[in-house]
């Protein structure tokens, strides 16, 4: 199952979710930016998908719905900042500053 959804916290980067029968589900942002999530129980998924739902009173949230043998497993509020890769130059950092102090 391949479905769209906004799953950041600012809902403004729309991400595709992808699951497959064994539980790898895959998101993939606009800049092909990937991240992986292995469905917890060991079963063959029946059915999946995800949204914008509500299990109360606090509106509709990101969440995934997976279908088992028997069970029906809800992540409810799944919130993903950032899909890319970070490294230290996207923090700058002022070391001449923090000679200075020492």
């Amino acid at each position: 199952a391949v479905v769209s959804t906004q799953s950041t916290g600012a809902g403004t980067i729309r991400k595709f979710v992808a699951c497959s029968w064994d539980g790898q589900t895959f998101f993939v942002d606009h800049k092909k930016n990937i991240c992986k999530y292995r469905f917890e129980e060991n079963v063959a998924i029946r059915g999946f998908c995800a949204g914008q739902y509500a299990i109360g009173p606090d509106g509709n949230k990101p969440s995934l719905v997976y279908i088992t043998n028997g069970h029906v497993v809800i992540y409810f509020n799944v919130q993903l900042t950032s899909l890319g890769v970070q490294t230290l130059n996207d923090y700058p950092f002022d070391f001449g500053a923090l000679c200075d102090t020492l």
